[in-house]
């Protein structure tokens, strides 16, 4: 509803042939099942990590293992995106809009399905540990940093290495420019996990309810500043390579 009309029936698009394949959306239900159940199963733990300096540990592992997941998504289901338009690529040429704007609706199209389901998961994660408002925002925020930069790469990454040839998704995914697209975004999670595992660990000894300090503030915005960068700069690197490919 956000995206102009002619973006938002591209996006429209996407979703339908999304949902119209069970092989697709059948995995994405398995995945984020399977942390949901974890998510809601936490309390049985019986964990006390408040009580030692560590209540931050396990929120931590949580946006780990939604990352993860994020990456492996994006991978399988947004990259090969570009990938499909191959034979459609001429009716593109007559669209009234200039063609690196559908990149935009593929964008928004994949990074509205992965901010609802990683934010989802990671608030029903705070919600079940009792997590403290301001770092609950604060991994809310980088979550949806990580669903940036990962669709930034699998949209851009998917326009500069595409396989217009092929219409088997698996073998797209699994083609060289998909394999560039996994170890950038492996790349990716594990420098923005870094700089929030150092302010996870800076803030150890912090009782469960201080309020984060300067340090572990800055460690947060610079990780999230990374991923919105990193997907801006494959959007735009993607974006130039497409507008003059020809099939």
């Amino acid at each position: 509803f956000y995206l102009p009309l002619p973006l938002r029936l591209i996006a429209a698009k996407d979703l339908r042939t999304f949902f119209r394949d069970p092989a697709q959306w059948s995995q994405l239900t398995i995945l984020f099942g399977l942390l949901v159940l974890y998510l809601t199963n936490m309390p049985t733990l019986r964990l006390e990590f408040s009580a030692s300096g560590w209540f931050l540990f396990i929120p931590f592992l949580n946006l780990c293992a939604v990352s993860l997941i994020l990456a492996t998504f994006t991978c399988r289901f947004v990259f090969p995106l570009v990938s499909l338009e191959g034979q459609k690529l001429w009716l593109m040429g007559v669209l009234p809009l200039p063609r690196g704007r559908v990149l935009l609706a593929k964008f928004a199209f994949s990074m509205t399905v992965t901010v609802l389901v990683a934010v989802g998961a990671m608030s029903l994660a705070a919600f079940m540990l009792n997590l403290d408002m301001v770092w609950t925002a604060i991994h809310l925020v980088v979550t949806m940093a990580i669903c940036f930069g990962l669709c930034g790469f699998s949209v851009g990454i998917g326009a500069r290495l595409p396989m217009f040839g092929q219409s088997n998704v698996a073998r797209i995914a699994s083609g060289l420019g998909g394999t560039t697209n996994l170890l950038a975004s492996v790349a990716l999670v594990a420098i923005v996990l870094t700089g929030v595992g150092l302010a996870t660990w800076h803030s150890r000894y912090l009782a469960a309810n201080t309020l984060p300090d300067a340090r572990s503030l800055m460690l947060c915005a610079v990780a999230a500043l990374v991923a919105i960068a990193a997907g801006l700069t494959a959007l735009w690197v993607g974006s130039r390579h497409f507008d003059r490919v020809e099939v």
